[in-house]
């Protein structure tokens, strides 16, 4: 039960409070200085923000480094978008589950008593 308790209590401190959307590769569909993800066409992933677009190049800033990708060398591209149900989610089962495990813990003479 202690095991149970601590592998919930992992899986709701990191679950992430963002998600990820498909978006197409248009100038206008790209946000710029957000966050995206991108899957190149040898199937590296890079993420970072996307400072600058042209018709066949985008400029992205990764931590203190900048990169210039190819359009053509993309293979899909996400962007980061905020859930604000994720994160509301997370913190309203942390309060939930933390009760009921110390309530289980305590009725079945866990590590508790």
């Amino acid at each position: 039960m202690k095991n149970l308790s601590i592998l919930l209590l992992f899986c709701v401190l990191f679950q992430s409070c963002y998600s990820y959307k498909t978006v197409h590769l248009d100038k206008n569909t790209i946000k710029l200085s957000k966050k995206h993800k991108i899957v190149l066409t040898n199937l590296k992933k890079v993420e970072g923000k996307v400072l600058a677009m042209s018709k066949d190049t985008l400029l992205l800033s990764m931590g203190n480094q900048k990169i210039k990708i190819s359009t053509s060398n993309i293979f899909d591209i996400q962007e980061r978008k905020f859930s604000f149900l994720k994160t509301a989610g997370s913190g309203a089962l942390l309060w939930i589950v933390a009760p009921v495990v110390v309530l289980v813990l305590l009725l079945t003479g866990g590590p508790l008593q």
